[in-house]
């Protein structure tokens, strides 16, 4: 008596053949879920920083304007 399916694996090689792309989908789902995880953590970590950077620059601005409005006044001393 042959295989049922002349070309086909035995039915128990099939199964362990799906179990095992069954296996490695899901390990490639997680893989995946968690790269996605960890780009909008650092999608968020950017846009944090991006704000930081725009709040040290005003600050920036506002010291360097301070820093001339002494000079300003220190030349008028003289």
């Amino acid at each position: 008596m042959g295989c049922p399916h002349p070309g086909m694996a035995p039915l128990s090689a099939r199964e362990s053949t799906n179990e095992r792309e069954s296996s490695e989908l899901v390990r490639i789902q997680n893989h995946v879920e968690r790269l996605i995880q960890e780009k909008r953590a650092l999608e968020m970590l950017a846009q944090q920083l991006k704000k930081q950077l725009v709040t040290e620059r005003q600050a920036h601005a506002a010291t360097k304007r301070d820093i001339e409005r002494l000079k300003q006044s220190q030349d008028n001393k003289k």
